[in-house]
């Protein structure tokens, strides 16, 4: 049996986070075709972002009040949750997320830290619109204190 190639993986976890939504979403509101979006399938990109915008919007506001508290420069401190291709993934207090790339906290932090639970630190270097992250400039990942 042949792995899945990364573009299968991402079709397969589209498929998998999507589907209920887009059910959820179409009883609710009637916001879609049936002809348009039959599922199960592939979405092509531009259906994909539509959906994706339109389930967003409803926390554009929230969003924009996090970039508020988080300026460019500052230094914040997150629990890594996720290693996801983007890099990795860390929640705040406040229930922020952000990234940071993987290959730079690889080098900034010991072998024995680079799990979820871990604490991350870093410098806010920008903001992912698209995902809704703080992007930061990572320090190092640390052992979680207990």
């Amino acid at each position: 049996m042949r792995s899945k190639t990364a573009l299968e993986w991402v079709e397969l976890v589209t498929y998998l986070v999507l589907t209920p939504l887009y059910i959820a979403d179409k009883e609710a509101t009637n916001a879609f075709s049936e002809e348009k979006h039959s599922f199960p399938g592939i979405l092509e990109r531009v259906e994909f972002e539509n959906i994706w915008n339109w389930h967003c919007d409803k926390y554009r506001y929230a969003w924009e009040e996090l970039k508020k508290k988080y300026l460019l420069g500052s230094t914040v401190e997150g629990m890594v949750m996720y290693f996801y291709p983007q890099g990795v993934i860390f929640d705040m207090e406040d229930g922020a997320q952000g990234v940071a790339d993987y290959a730079e906290c690889k080098k900034n932090s010991l072998k024995e830290n680079m799990y979820p639970g871990h604490k991350i630190t870093g410098t806010v270097i920008g903001y992912d619109e698209g995902n809704m992250w703080i992007v930061i400039t990572s320090d190092q990942i640390k052992a979680a204190s207990r």
